[in-house]
């Protein structure tokens, strides 16, 4: 048995060993710390059409209806949330979410076109779509005295 080991060799499991290490903590860096936010409202929009059994899209699309029967108009819960001067208008990423408190304190992350609210004395974040996004309240702008 050689009880040199050939350094070449082992590189390679070294150097998996350390990146299998260090992902999740590049991960868990890059997370951005909760924001505290307050839901002001929450209205009802169109957001699609249920039809048994037909295809929607053609439905849609084509404006075809054989499938005999009603359309029914599907309802999305959209809220306002307000936090730091921003009003972010957003929805539910998945439908059977419950409904949530109005003008209950709420922490959220924003992820990309998602936030990620996470309610009070839950486990887990919920994810809700980001559909618009404005200032609360802009200073008015000041004309400059010299211009170009």
């Amino acid at each position: 048995m050689n009880a040199h080991r050939n350094p070449a060799r082992s590189l390679p499991l070294a150097l998996a060993l350390a990146f299998t290490l260090l992902v999740p903590l590049t991960a868990a860096a890059k997370k951005k710390p909760y924001q505290e936010g307050r839901i002001i409202s929450m209205q009802s929009s169109t957001c699609g059409y249920n039809r048994g059994g037909g295809n929607l899209l053609a439905t849609a699309v084509l404006g075809t209806n054989t499938g005999g029967g009603k359309a029914k108009v599907l309802l999305c819960k959209n809220y306002t949330l307000v936090s730091n001067g921003v009003r972010y208008t957003i929805r539910p990423k998945q439908d059977n979410a419950p409904l949530l408190d109005l003008s209950t304190p709420v922490l959220f992350r924003i992820d990309k076109d998602k936030i990620r609210l996470h309610p009070e004395g839950e486990k887990h974040d919920r994810v809700y779509l980001v559909l618009a996004e404005q200032a609360d309240e802009m200073p008015p702008v000041q004309a400059s005295a010299a211009r170009p």
